[in-house]
């Protein structure tokens, strides 16, 4: 890609980020997904629209990250905000972070935590332990 190719692609980015901006106080995740936009166009040479996807797949969970946050002052285990805190994060994050990486690196986003697809030289490796 050619420097003024990516200039204009920067250029774009901006106006994508701008064009998504409907008031003049924008929330916390969407300044950080603008950022994210102009960084990715940038620096790894990612069409507009994609870094934008990207961007804000990377950050409209993060008000239920908050949420899962202020759990740890919750006083009554037995109410429904820890409950609610928990699967909220686990299913929007989630979702969002696999599209993300999808997105960015080209491929589906695989459970490395998954024992079970471990190959079986692996198995007899941890089994030793």
């Amino acid at each position: 890609m050619h420097k003024s190719s990516i200039k204009s692609d920067f250029k774009q980015a901006r106006k994508v980020s701008r064009s998504r901006q409907f008031s003049s106080e924008l929330k916390r995740e969407e300044i950080f997904a603008n950022r994210i936009t102009e960084y990715l166009v940038k620096t790894r040479n990612i069409e507009p629209d994609v870094a934008w996807e990207i961007g804000f797949h990377l950050t409209d969970w993060l008000g239920d990250l908050d949420e899962f946050l202020r759990i740890e002052n919750v006083k009554r285990w037995g109410s429904v905000t820890p409950r609610y805190a928990i699967t909220n994060l686990l299913v929007h994050a989630t979702a969002h972070l696999m599209a993300a990486h999808r997105l960015l690196l080209k491929n589906r986003a695989e459970d490395i935590f998954d024992k079970s697809r471990e190959l079986p030289a692996m198995k007899r490796k941890n089994k030793r332990r």
